[in-house]
This record gives structure tokens, C-alpha cells and sequence, in this order.
């Protein structure tokens, strides 16, 4: 098979009431852009109720090219969206159906917040970051990993992106500039700012990698949970070499 997201397109499927701004029914987007436009530049709380489609038929992706399909299972899928409990005032409900879980989101934040946590519920779905949603678990086992929050470690593992696809939909930025590696509660001191781009969260670094190492060459060729877990080894020296710079950066 050939990679089977490599030339697939975006694919986010979501609704979206925010407190004195949009309320909306969007299919077939690229992103969650339109909700990002709406909380742009906001200095007050607002609350937001979404619903986010996540696909796991394997058909969209391979007969449709749709860059949207979870690995995990219901119950990883709500450990996965409840860690962001740790770091915002956010309350979740999935729901499973055949083809496809719904999420379903109430928060009252900031914008930063709301963002943070729309591209959160994408890394369940959107290549590579549902990759890496396995990776993860995986990872904490590791030696140099072990006192690293999980929702920081998600941020170590997608500063490792993929050249190709997904770069510019990640909570850190993939290329260029390093990130600043944040506790829990630095990260929740953060969202309560006014920033408007969601990529600010992390900024406090402007010391440029030239060579930073991405994982792009361990292409997944696969859509089978089982062959994706078996290849972790081609890429976790990737995630030590390139978390380790960024504990030189910071010193």
C-alpha cells in the first residue's frame, strides 16, 4: 500500500457555539480555522460548546484520501482528551459509534485555551499526530521520559514532526525555532494569557536549529495499529536526540 496519508487531505468534520460569536455545523474542513478566527485576539473568558467527528474506518483514508483516522480505542481516546484536565477547565464526553467517535467539549477560557484544546482532540486523528498518540505511551517507559507530564511529552514528540505533512498543525512549532519546555503548570499559567496565535504559548526560545531531526524518513506505510507499534524503535532515538536539545536550549 502506498503511504496512505501522505497525499490525503485534511479532514475535520466539527460544530461550534462559542459565547458571543459563531455557531456552526462545519463538514470537510481542513482545520478548525473558522472557530480559531472567531476566538482571534479575545481578552475576556467565553465559553464554548464543540463536537468534533473522529473517524475510525479505515475506508475514508484509503478510498476516500481523507487525512483523518484514530487508532486508539474509546477508553485511550478519553485518557487521552482528559489530560487536558491538568492544565484547563475542561470537561469531555466521547461517544462511540460504528464508524466514528464524537467528542464533545465544554470550556470556559481564554482563546488560547479553546485552541489548545481543539488541536489536542485533532492529534487523535490527523497524521502524524495519531501516530503519536501510540508513541506516547510507549515513551513514558522510557529512562529520559519518566518525569515528564504526558501532555508536555506530546509536545517533545511533535516538535519531532513530520517535514511533509502536518507541520503547521501542531501546539508547538515544528520547524526553526526551539520550544520551551513547560510543566503542567506553567502551561496553565500560559493559557490564561492573551495571545492570539496559539504557537505563543510555548514562546520564550528564538535560538534557531538548523539540523533538527524529524522522523519524516519513518513514513507510515501502514493503517494496522499492530505494525505501527512494532516500528516505535525506528523512531524513539529521534524523540531522545531532538528532547535532549531541547534541554541544552534551556539551560
Amino acid at each position: 500500500m502506498a503511504r496512505p496519508f501522505q497525499y490525503s487531505s485534511f479532514f475535520t468534520t466539527y460544530s461550534a457555539k462559542i459565547e458571543g460569536g459563531i455557531d456552526v455545523d462545519l463538514e470537510r474542513q481542513a482545520c478548525f480555522a473558522q472557530a480559531f478566527l472567531d476566538l482571534e485576539g479575545n481578552r475576556v473568558k467565553r465559553k464554548g460548546h464543540y463536537k468534533i467527528f473522529i473517524n475510525k474506518n479505515k475506508k475514508l483514508v484509503e478510498d476516500r484520501s481523507r487525512n483523518n483516522y484514530c487508532f486508539l480505542t474509546r477508553k485511550e481516546l478519553c485518557r487521552h482528551v482528559n489530560l487536558l484536565k491538568k492544565v484547563m477547565e475542561v470537561t469531555f464526553k466521547v461517544e462511540e459509534h460504528d464508524d466514528y467517535f464524537t467528542v464533545i467539549a465544554d470550556i470556559d477560557g481564554y482563546c488560547p485555551a479553546h485552541k489548545y484544546m481543539l488541536t489536542w482532540v485533532r492529534y487523535a486523528y490527523e497524521y502524524p499526530y495519531n501516530v503519536m498518540c501510540l508513541d506516547v505511551n510507549h515513551a513514558r517507559k522510557e529512562k529520559e521520559f519518566r518525569f515528564v507530564s504526558k501532555v508536555n511529552l506530546f509536545n517533545v514528540l511533535c516538535k519531532s514532526g513530520f517535514s511533509e505533512l502536518g507541520g503547521g498543525h501542531s501546539l508547538v512549532p515544528t520547524y526553526g525555532t526551539n520550544i520551551l519546555l513547560k510543566t503542567n503548570s506553567e502551561i496553565k499559567t500560559t493559557l490564561n494569557k492573551y495571545y492570539s496565535s496559539l504557537h505563543d504559548t510555548f514562546k520564550g526560545y528564538s535560538r534557531k536549529v538548523l539540523n533538527y531531526e524529524n522522523i519524516d524518513k519513518h513514513g507510515i506505510d501502514t493503517l494496522d495499529r499492530e505494525e505501527i507499534e512494532n516500528s516505535y524503535n525506528k523512531r524513539i532515538g529521534t524523540y531522545k536526540r531532538n528532547y535532549n536539545e531541547c534541554l541544552r536550549c534551556r539551560r
